[in-house]
């Protein structure tokens, strides 16, 4: 995880931005962390919404479902050149 903030605008947002050590884990580990996240921040902050996003280019690299189970992970974005 490189940083992670409460959005201001919308408060039952968490915000996790992500970057390479992050593609460095298994699936199974990035699976399993994320999970994490969403049930710590659901336990604290009812109907909590976490987004977790990659560093550098801001987008979705994990996908939730209703439940809020991880429901897909993204590849590595291409490096840029």
């Amino acid at each position: 995880m490189e940083n992670a903030y409460r959005d201001a605008k919308a408060p039952r947002l968490l915000v996790i931005r992500v970057g390479g050590p992050w593609y460095q884990r298994s699936a199974a580990d990035r699976r399993t962390q994320a999970q994490s996240w969403q049930t710590l921040w659901r336990t604290n902050v009812p109907q909590g919404i976490v987004a977790v996003l990659d560093a550098t280019t801001n987008t979705p690299v994990v996908q939730f479902g209703g439940d809020g189970e991880v429901t897909g992970l993204a590849a590595a974005p291409p490096k840029a050149k």
